[in-house]
C-alpha cells in the first residue's frame, strides 16, 4: 500500500549522464519531473505542480523535492524519472545536484530469468515535499 514501481528512461534533451553539464541543454530540462498517474494523484491528495519527493521502500532514502507531472501517460502504481540526474561530481559546474537520481532507488537485483539487472524492480513511497 502506498508504494510504486520505479520506472526511469531517457529525455529527449540528454543522451547520456554526461550531458546533464550542458548549459543548452540544461535551458530545455534541468530536473525531473516526477510523473504520476491522475488516479494515483487523486487517492495522495496531490496535484501537478506540486513539489513531492520520492523515498525508497527498501532503503528510506529520500530524494530532493521535485515538481510532480500528474499524467495519463504512466500506468496507474508507477512513478517515472528521467535518467540520468543527480549527479554528485562537485566537478559539474552547472549539473551538480540538479534533479533526482534513479541509482539512489532503483532494485540491485538480479532478473531470474535473464541474468540481467532487476532496474524496475524497486519501490518508492511518494511524499509531500
Amino acid at each position: 500500500d502506498g508504494e510504486f514501481r520505479l520506472l526511469f528512461g531517457r529525455t529527449p534533451h540528454h543522451s547520456h549522464a554526461r550531458t546533464h553539464n550542458n548549459r543548452v541543454l540544461l535551458e530545455l530540462q534541468d530536473s525531473t519531473p516526477i510523473w504520476i498517474h491522475p488516479d494515483d494523484a487523486k487517492k495522495l491528495k496531490l496535484e501537478d505542480g506540486q513539489m513531492v519527493c520520492l523515498v525508497s521502500a527498501k532503503t528510506g532514502k529520500k530524494s530532493h523535492p521535485e515538481k510532480l507531472k500528474v499524467t495519463k501517460r504512466i500506468k496507474a502504481g508507477s512513478i517515472f524519472i528521467h535518467h540520468g540526474f543527480g549527479h554528485q561530481t562537485k566537478a559539474w559546474s552547472k549539473g551538480f545536484d540538479r534533479g533526482t537520481s534513479e541509482n539512489d532507488f532503483v532494485s540491485d537485483e538480479v532478473d531470474p530469468i535473464s541474468g540481467a539487472a532487476a532496474f524496475h524492480n524497486g519501490f518508492v513511497i511518494v511524499v509531500k515535499g
